[in-house]
């Protein structure tokens, strides 16, 4: 969607009230007058600002999950529970295949992992997921999607051409430093990560470049193509 589009899409569904944000900035942001976001927006554009030019920075929900994930309502019935449950651990094994308790740590609004361990034993003894260890030098319980698995193997064999991948610092995919080796990037939205076969080899912070050590010459290049000439591309066009 355009912007535009975008902006009117949220405060259609929030007056709906069929959507919450996780922060009140989003929120702040839609109910500005036009003239302000459109300052603001060249305001960036001419001080070379990281941030998305006028976008609403944030994540949003439906908002009976959200409110019961941060615990704003009183006891729920266990069906409500139990669906509740479900409708969280579906959402994270979609988004990381393996799930553990170490790989949750970007994700603030998650009820206890004790509730989640409960509902992935009982997925796992529908057959829904698989129980082991899939991810080496982490202790406890984990639990994958089958699909997961026949990735994770592919990933693992030798001699394959490498696969890069640009993420933001504020996606939940964000893991160096806490699941996966190398330094830790701030959750800022003008952080940008590259990703060599899952791990991160460099980084474009502060505008700046930064390169982690060991790095081939050819995530070299891919990091001047993706992170810095992909962004000055986009400050050229005022994104």
């Amino acid at each position: 969607l355009l912007q535009p589009q975008l902006e009117q899409a949220l405060k259609t569904l929030i007056a709906a009230g069929a959507i919450t944000a996780d922060a009140f900035s989003p929120l702040r942001w839609l109910l500005r007058p036009e003239a302000q976001k459109l300052r603001r927006t060249r305001s960036r554009a001419r001080t070379g600002d990281n941030l998305p030019g006028g976008l609403p920075v944030g994540r949003w929900s439906i908002p009976v999950v959200a409110a019961q994930v941060s615990g704003r309502q009183g006891p729920l019935p266990a069906a409500r529970c139990q669906q509740r449950l479900a409708v969280i651990c579906q959402a994270l094994l979609r988004r990381y295949g393996v799930v553990f308790r170490a790989v949750l740590s970007r994700e603030p609004l998650l009820p206890p992992w004790r509730e989640l361990l409960g509902y992935l034993r009982r997925m796992e003894d529908r057959g829904e997921v698989r129980g082991g260890r899939f991810v080496d030098g982490f202790s406890g319980e984990q639990f994958a999607l089958p699909e997961a698995l026949g990735l994770l193997r592919q990933a693992a064999r030798k001699g394959r051409d490498p696969v890069f991948v640009v993420v933001n610092g504020c996606d939940p995919l964000n893991l160096g430093g806490i699941i996966v080796p190398g330094a830790k990037t701030p959750a800022m939205p003008g952080n940008r990560i590259l990703l060599e076969n899952g791990l991160p080899v460099a980084r474009f912070m502060a505008d700046e470049l930064e390169t982690f050590p060991g790095i081939s010459s050819q995530a070299c290049r891919e990091a001047q193509r993706l992170l810095v000439v992909r962004r000055l591309q986009f400050r050229a066009l005022g994104r």
